[in-house]
């Protein structure tokens, strides 16, 4: 869906640049955290 691999998230998730809550084995992320990012890494 992002068109980034998931040892790119997991690197945004170790340096505490992307935000997560972890339920169970599943790791969920906030849209708008996501697209702060996104939009921060675009420009």
């Amino acid at each position: 869906m992002l068109g980034i691999s998931s040892n790119t998230i997991r690197r945004l998730r170790l340096s505490r640049e992307l935000r997560h809550s972890r339920i169970g084995g599943i790791y969920y992320y906030r849209y708008e955290d996501i697209e702060k990012l996104l939009k921060s890494n675009s420009a």
